[in-house]
Order: C-alpha cells, then structure tokens, then sequence
C-alpha cells in the first residue's frame, strides 16, 4: 500500500500512514494565523481521512495528537474542537464543539462530563526528518482495499 511504512512504537507495530499536505512546518503556519488580531481561521485541528478512518489531527506546544474526529457522545466534528489545558500538568485536552464534552488528547480520556463512561480512540503520530507527518494504525482497514487492488 503506498504511503504505508511499517515503524515500531514500544512493544507493539503500527503501520503509518502519511498525511498529504501535513508537515510540521503547515501547522506551525496556521497557528501563527490563528493568533493574528482579526483572524478567521478559529479551528485549533485539521480532519485528515487516513486508513478508512476520520482523524482529527492536533499540533499543540510543539507536538502533534491524533484521535477519532467523531465524539462518542453524538458524533460531533472534534477537528473543530477548542484545545484546553487540563490540571496542573497543563496536559492538552479538546473540547467538543457540540455539547463541550472534554478528552485527554493523549490518552483519550473523558475529562467532562463526570461520570460518563467514554473514549476516544488515539493514534501515534510520527514526524519524519523532512517534516511530514504520518499517523499510526495496528492493522489495515478493511474498506481500504477493494477487490480491485488484488
């Protein structure tokens, strides 16, 4: 499969996908034009189709996040999610634009509402030395291939 390197993370293997258009550099460009007085540009992530998946792809403080861009509670857009900083680590975690529920960016974790017993599923996220990124998946998706590719 093009644009599929195998890498190993810790114990287990991902197959990374790399993300067109993705590169360091890009996110710290619409950063920079988020802060600018009178910008329009509010989106704090980037929604990126990769591996049959919809990603939403995060860069805060000089690291990338990746995590399913549908809330589990009722499936909104978190690609469009405000970034919040959580406890005294300042860990960042994303806001739902829908209803503000909360989640760990690195963990997935519900942080809000208390008492709810949800996720959101995370991705490893690679950077290669030309700065392209590339997010982690254990296995293929199956609606990536078609009986074409055989």
């Amino acid at each position: 499969m093009e644009g599929a390197n195998q890498r190993r993370e810790g114990k287990e293997d991902y197959l990374y996908f790399a993300i067109p258009d993705a590169t360091t550099q890009n996110f710290k460009d619409q950063a920079e034009e988020r802060l600018r007085p009178g910008s329009t540009h509010k989106h704090t992530g980037r929604k990126v189709a990769v591996n049959g998946r919809e990603v939403a792809l995060f860069y805060y403080r000089d690291r990338f996040y990746a995590v399913n861009d549908k809330c589990p509670h009722y499936g909104g857009p978190l690609h469009m999610g405000d970034i919040e900083e959580l406890g005294s680590d300042k860990s960042p975690g994303v806001v739902c634009p829908w209803h503000k529920w909360c989640f760990e960016l690195k963990t997935g974790k519900l942080v809000r509402p208390v008492g709810e017993n949800q996720s959101v599923e995370t991705y490893p996220v690679a950077v290669g030395a030309d700065g392209v990124v590339s997010v982690g998946f254990k296995c293929f998706d199956p609606s990536t291939f078609t009986s074409e590719d055989f």
